[in-house]
């Protein structure tokens, strides 16, 4: 670099500490700047992916939308217009998640994409155990939901918290073998919803506890082993942390795992 045009030529004609300083604060500025540049260029390389790969989900999701609606019209079953109304759900609900994670991403903060509203429950817990049901009964598993009587009606994001609670449902059913239990409970303490799920799985470990909500982990042991890309429990984290509550792990090797977290209910 040609430092007669960046540093006055009064310290340059000295040789000590201050011409020395004013050469590497120089650089150091150049090097923020260049890595100001960089950070702009990825910056609009990931909008720019961003965008393309939603285009890229909405496509084919605006199909399967259009011939289940088609087959809805034309179907006369119950039973099989029951099975078509759950993915039309499934479906119009995955819409509304992409749309959020392109706004969290955007945005940087995934609670800036949340909706708080008064909601039961009940009903949400009750949705989500009807919807992972057939890939329990799949693979042999003995899922259970426990819905009290009580009123169960909070202040939160349904679709945040459906997400936050399906992610759990999964990974519980992913870690149970045939024969094995997962269960969906309710809980109420003093002026708060405890929600647990609860799987006999394989456990998780002591040492691997502190990092299972981190992204993209995966442990050791058999329940981390899995096919996925770690981001289900993280996610559920995020989202729970987001409603002003907090996530907890109760889990040994051989025995388990029951994940919980407390909603407050709106009296």
């Amino acid at each position: 670099m040609d430092h007669e045009k960046e540093i006055p030529a009064i310290v340059l004609k000295k040789d000590d500490d201050i011409k020395q300083f004013a050469v590497e604060f120089r650089d150091k500025l150049a090097d923020m700047s260049r890595l100001l540049k960089e950070k702009k260029i990825l910056e609009e390389y990931r909008l720019s992916f961003l965008s393309k790969i939603t285009h890229e989900i909405f496509s084919p999701l605006s199909i399967i939308k259009g011939y289940v609606n088609l087959l809805l019209k034309n179907e006369n079953d119950f039973k099989k217009l029951d099975y078509l109304e759950k993915v039309l759900r499934a479906v119009s609900r995955l819409e509304v998640l992409v749309n959020k994670f392109v706004s969290a991403t955007k945005g940087g903060i995934y609670q800036s994409s949340l909706e708080f509203k008064i909601f039961d429950l009940s009903e949400l817990i009750f949705e989500i155990y009807e919807e992972n049901l057939a890939t329990a009964q799949e693979k042999e598993i003995n899922f259970t939901v426990n819905i009290p009587t009580f009123p169960s009606t909070v202040i939160g994001d349904p679709e945040a918290l459906r997400t936050a609670i399906t992610n759990l449902v999964i990974n519980a059913l992913n870690f149970t073998g045939a024969g094995g239990r997962v269960s969906i409970e309710m809980e109420r303490i003093d002026n708060r919803i405890k929600i647990s799920v609860v799987d006999t799985g394989p456990g998780i470990s002591r040492e691997e506890l502190p990092y299972i909500f981190k992204p993209y982990f995966q442990g050791k042991n058999a329940r981390t082993k899995k096919t996925g890309m770690g981001l289900g429990l993280a996610i559920a984290k995020e989202i729970i942390e987001a409603h002003g509550s907090e996530i907890f792990v109760e889990s040994e090797l051989g025995k388990g795992s029951r994940f919980y977290f407390f909603l407050p209910l709106s009296l």
